[in-house]
C-alpha cells in the first residue's frame, strides 16, 4: 500500500490519485476513442471532480498544496447518472425517472507528464486480461457468484464475490437508482475502505486465463451501512460497483491492458502531439508573416494612414498573436505599443510628391500654409466665446 501512495515509480491501476480536496484509486489505463486518441486513466467522478476547483486537476499522490505529487492531468469527461433505458435497454424500470450510478471520470496525461513511469498491469496482480461484459440475457450465475479481487490504495489487495447486479434502491427524496453490482467480502470482511473508490474489479477463478477486468468501486459500507442479501445470513459488508463495460461505452474509452497496448498507445499519443505541435507552429509563421506585412502596409511612405479596413485587420492580427489561448507554447507576442498610435498618428510630412489621403491632414496643411486665413477652430472658438456671453 505504501507504493501505490507513492513510494512505487510506476503509476497504474491501484495507485492513488488525488484533486485538491479529494483522493482515490485510478481505475485503469484508457485511450480515448474520440479523434483525438488521448491516453490518459479511469476513476469516479467524484473522485476526480470537485465543483469548488473548476480546473479539475488531477495529481499522483497529492496536490503541491498538500504534500508531494506529480501532475498527471485535468478531467476531460465525467458521469455521474444516467438513465436506465440507455444502461439496461429493454431490462429497463417501468419507473421514467431512474437512473444508473455511473460515476466515471477520464483524465488524458499531461503533455509534460513522462510516460515511462505508466504500466499497464494491475499492481501486486500483473497482467490483465480482456473486458467481462455483462450479458443481461444469460443464466444469473453467469454474473452472480463470480470470485473478485481488487487493489486501492486504502485497504490493498482484498477478495471478495459478487452477489447481485442491477439493485435498486432509493435515495433519502425517494428518487429511484441503481447500481450496477455489489460485492461481497471473503471471511466476513470488508471488501474495501474509504479511499478505494475508483478500484478496478477483477473476475478470477477461470482455470488457464488472465484475470479479467469487470468494474469499477463507487461506494459501500463507509458510507451506507450493511445489508441482508441472503435469507437465513446476518446483513453483511457490501461494495457499489460500476460496469466497466458499459462505462467505457458511455466515455468513448478502451482499455489497455497489456503491455504492447500500451507502447502502441504511447507511440500513437505522440504522433499525434508532434503532429498538432507542428500545425501550431505553421499557424504562428502564418500570422507572424501576416503581421509584418500588415505593419509594413501601414509605414509605407505612400500612404500616411492606413485605411480603416486595414487598420481593422491589423488589429485583428495582433489580437490573435496576444492572445494565451491560441498556442501552447511560449511565442514572442506583438506589442501594439510598438506600432504607431492610431489616435495620435505620426507628424511627419508626406514624402514630396505624395498627396496625403486624410481631409483633416490636408486642412492642417492648408492652415499652415496661409497664416493670414482664419482657421475654422478659431471661427468656432470665437462663436461659442460669443455666446456663453450672451448667456
Amino acid at each position: 500500500m505504501e507504493s501505490l501512495r507513492g513510494c512505487d515509480s510506476t503509476i497504474g491501476s491501484g495507485s492513488q490519485v488525488a484533486s485538491q480536496k479529494s483522493y482515490g484509486t485510478l481505475g485503469c489505463i484508457v485511450r480515448s476513442l474520440t479523434p483525438e486518441h488521448e491516453l490518459g486513466f479511469l476513476t469516479n467522478r467524484h473522485v476526480a471532480v470537485d465543483l469548488d476547483h473548476p480546473h479539475q486537476k488531477m495529481f499522483h499522490p497529492l496536490p503541491p498544496s498538500l504534500g508531494p505529487g506529480v501532475y498527471l492531468g485535468s478531467v476531460e469527461r465525467a458521469t455521474s447518472f444516467i438513465t436506465d433505458d440507455l444502461w439496461y435497454g429493454v431490462f429497463a424500470s417501468l419507473n421514467e425517472e431512474t437512473y444508473i450510478r455511473a460515476d466515471g471520470a477520464f483524465t488524458p496525461f499531461a503533455h509534460d507528464f513522462d510516460l515511462r513511469n505508466i504500466t499497464a498491469d494491475l499492481k501486486g496482480v500483473g497482467e490483465m486480461g480482456d473486458i467481462m461484459r455483462a450479458d443481461l440475457t444469460a443464466r444469473i450465475d453467469s454474473i452472480i457468484g463470480k470470485q473478485v479481487l481488487k487493489v486501492g490504495r486504502s485497504s490493498g489487495l482484498t477478495k471478495g464475490v459478487i452477489r447481485a447486479y442491477a439493485v435498486e434502491y432509493n435515495d433519502e427524496e425517494g428518487i429511484c437508482y441503481f447500481t450496477d453490482f455489489l460485492v461481497i467480502g471473503e471471511k466476513e470482511q470488508s471488501f474495501d475502505f474509504e479511499g478505494d473508490s475508483g478500484s478496478l474489479i477483477i473476475v478470477t477463478g477461470e482455470e488457464h486465463e488472465k484475470p479479467r477486468p469487470f468494474g469499477i468501486i463507487w461506494g459501500g459500507t463507509a458510507n451506507r451501512g450493511r445489508l441482508k442479501l441472503g435469507v437465513g445470513r446476518a446483513p453483511e459488508n457490501w461494495t457499489s460497483c460500476v460496469d466497466l463495460g458499459r462505462l467505457l461505452d458511455l466515455l468513448q474509452l478502451e482499455l489497455i491492458n497489456t503491455k504492447t497496448a500500451l507502447k502502441d498507445a504511447i507511440e500513437e499519443h505522440r504522433e499525434i502531439h508532434q503532429r498538432n505541435q507542428l500545425a501550431e507552429d505553421n499557424e504562428i509563421s502564418a500570422c507572424d508573416w501576416e503581421y509584418d506585412e500588415a505593419v509594413d502596409l501601414y509605414r509605407s511612405p505612400s500612404k500616411t494612414y492606413a485605411p480603416p479596413e486595414e487598420v481593422l485587420h491589423l488589429q485583428r492580427i495582433v489580437r490573435k498573436a496576444n492572445s494565451p489561448s491560441s498556442f501552447r507554447r511560449p511565442v514572442q507576442k506583438a506589442s501594439p505599443s510598438s506600432l504607431p498610435s492610431w489616435k495620435n498618428p505620426p507628424s511627419t510630412e508626406p514624402p514630396e510628391g505624395v498627396v496625403p489621403t486624410s481631409f483633416e491632414h490636408r486642412k492642417q496643411i492648408k492652415d499652415e500654409k496661409s497664416p493670414d486665413c482664419e482657421r475654422e477652430s478659431d471661427v468656432l472658438e470665437r462663436e461659442g466665446k460669443r455666446k456663453r456671453q450672451s448667456v
